[in-house]
């Protein structure tokens, strides 16, 4: 059983552990109802608030979840693959903190894995243990590039989500199909503890010889130039 459906079944089960009861929550919706100047208490909203904590509890189980026991399971039998793996277009909802409205939109995710990969269906799920939060994509962007790069150790991470915010398009300004796009990156250079042969294509005594200014400018370099080769890798069509 999932979390999901754990939360939905039952009664004393039905109730996030965060000491608001469902009957508070119920009662605070039928307030809302009343606010906005319907009447709770009519045929098509009598059950309303009962349907909405469960649509709820659905929509934000990311917070019943852990991240890190999802990429807990991983494969090291990769023969030294050591290019980027990318999934792309990973559909997401999530909710704005600000507004509670909805964000709608897909994250492309790339990694150089470091001797171990995780399972793909397991990106998908990281996506949605975030996304099923309340949100500022910024965030979600950094959270999930930190995320993989800690509990993965890669090479090296790439995030990319476009996201549609209906807190700008359905209010506010009301710019319909307006899209968001965040990227995350990390990559890993000699500097932060990988080979530094294989990463700036230089060797040890060239390195040491280098000026603090000098392997400075080569890491970000580097890092741009594998920056743009992943946005051109994870956008294409």
């Amino acid at each position: 059983m999932n979390i999901v459906e754990k939360n939905l079944s039952g009664t004393a089960e039905n109730e996030f552990s965060n000491g608001v009861s469902n009957d508070d929550a119920k009662k605070a919706l039928e307030l809302l109802i009343k606010w906005i100047g319907e009447n709770p208490e009519r045929e098509g909203l009598k059950e309303t608030p009962k349907r909405v904590l469960r649509a709820y509890k659905e929509w934000f189980a990311g917070y019943s979840q852990n991240p890190v026991e999802i990429l807990s399971k991983t494969f090291e039998e990769v023969e030294g693959y050591k290019e980027m793996i990318s999934l792309k277009d990973v559909s997401f909802h999530s909710f704005c903190e600000h507004h509670f409205a909805p964000i709608v939109g897909k994250v492309h995710i790339g990694y150089i894995p470091n001797k171990k990969v995780v399972g793909l269906s397991k990106l998908a799920r990281l996506v949605e243990v975030f996304a099923r939060r309340l949100q500022v994509q910024e965030k979600m962007t950094a959270e999930i590039g930190n995320c993989l790069q800690t509990h993965l150790d890669c090479l090296g991470v790439g995030v990319i989500i476009e996201g549609e915010h209906h807190c700008m398009s359905s209010r506010g300004v009301k710019k319909h199909g307006s899209i968001m796009k965040t990227m995350h990156f990390f990559v890993r250079t000699n500097a932060e503890g990988s080979e530094c042969s294989t990463d700036l294509d230089v060797t040890k005594e060239q390195w040491d010889a280098m000026s603090e200014q000098e392997q400075k400018d080569l890491i970000n370099e580097y890092r741009s130039d594998v920056m743009d080769s992943w946005v051109q890798e994870l956008e294409q069509e």
